[in-house]
């Protein structure tokens, strides 16, 4: 039941991505700001820790002073993204190689648009 704390606990197991964390998962590549309002950067440097534990391919980049996405170099991590599936599903070799752990670069927030004003 999940009205009871231990039904709850037996959800959220069952829910999380770390329960469902495997050797033969395909290979994963996360990238979180360290400031998300919404999803704590530790959940990514969880799971990384985890796919490394049972021998999984798992690239975290954590952009810091970011929130939930929004940042000036978002294209940049597309790009890498892109680096990332071509290496995995293609065999096409990145610019920089992949680490297979957890790094950190800094972000710059992007301007927020003023809305025009009345006249």
């Amino acid at each position: 039941m999940v009205e009871t704390p231990e039904g709850k606990a037996k959800l959220g197991r069952e829910l999380s991505p770390l329960t469902w964390v495997n050797k033969n998962q395909p290979p994963t590549y996360i990238v979180q700001g360290d400031a998300d309002p919404l999803v704590p950067h530790s959940q990514a440097t969880r799971f990384q820790s985890k796919a490394v534990e049972v021998g999984a391919k798992c690239e975290v980049l954590i952009r810091l002073g970011g929130g939930h996405g929004g940042w000036n170099e978002m294209t940049d991590d597309i790009s890498r993204m892109a680096q990332w599936f071509d290496l995995h599903l293609l065999g096409k070799q990145p610019s920089q190689p992949f680490n297979f752990a957890v790094s950190s670069l800094p972000s710059t927030p992007t301007a927020k648009k003023t809305p025009p004003t009345k006249k």
